[in-house]
Order: C-alpha cells, then structure tokens, then sequence
C-alpha cells in the first residue's frame, strides 16, 4: 500500500482548520498549524508534500506571504507544491503578479466547495508531466 500524501495546513482559524482537517483526514495525513510561533523547522517536521495556507493571519507575526516566501528559500521545501486559501479577493488580484510567480502555487478562493478542494488537492500532488514520455 503507497503511503498517504502528507497535507500541512497553515491558518489563523481553527474552525477553518477543522473544517480541513475533517475534508481530507481519511485520504492524507494532515498537519495543521494556527500560524503562531511558526518557523520552517516546525513546517519541516511535518515532512509536507503539499502545503495549504491563507494569505491574511490576523494577529500572527508572519503573514501567508511571508510563510511562501520562507518556504520558497528553504531548500527541503522549495519544491513542495502550495494551494493559498484566501477570502480576500482585493489581495488575490493586487498580486496576481508575484502570484504567477511562485512555482507550484494554485489558488483556491474562499469560499470554496469541497468538491474544489478536492480537486485542487489532487492536482497539486499529481507528478509533474515528463517531457515526452507516454505515461504506461
């Protein structure tokens, strides 16, 4: 039996947490973080192979941007696919620009249907095409 996709989620929400947690819980191993004290070491233990997190963290040091930005250096973590969950659509399209940007990011608006979410999901953890090899 393949290993379950590891799933680190980053938001300021519990019930935002839970609600996650709940959706994806019997298909991945989840890891969820309220964004206090949150460093790469802490997102490192959580061996992710998908990171979800919400640009706006209210009341926490780092922001959703600072954590992709420190995710991004981090050689263990720059290669880790992103979906950013974010209700603030003002934000999303201010910077769509660094959003196009950053490898491996899809953005997942909130509010989102878990029929969405599952699908972005997917498509985050799919391997990356190979460049002229027929898949078989």
């Amino acid at each position: 039996m393949a290993s379950r996709a590891r799933i680190t989620v980053v938001n300021d929400t519990e019930s935002f947490l839970s609600l996650i947690r709940d959706a994806l819980e019997d298909r991945y191993m989840v890891a969820t973080f309220d964004g206090e004290n949150l460093t790469t070491a802490r997102l490192k233990q959580s061996r992710p192979d998908l990171i979800m997190i919400d640009l706006v963290m209210r009341g926490r040091a780092l922001s959703g941007w600072d954590v992709i930005q420190l995710v991004r250096a981090d050689e263990q973590l720059a290669k880790v696919p992103i979906i950013v969950c974010s209700a603030d659509s003002g934000q999303l399209r201010n910077r769509a620009a660094d959003l196009a940007t950053i490898a491996s990011l899809t953005v997942l608006e909130k509010p989102f249907g878990l029929g969405e979410l599952d699908a972005a999901v997917e498509n985050a953890l799919e391997p990356p095409a190979t460049n002229g090899q027929a898949a078989g």
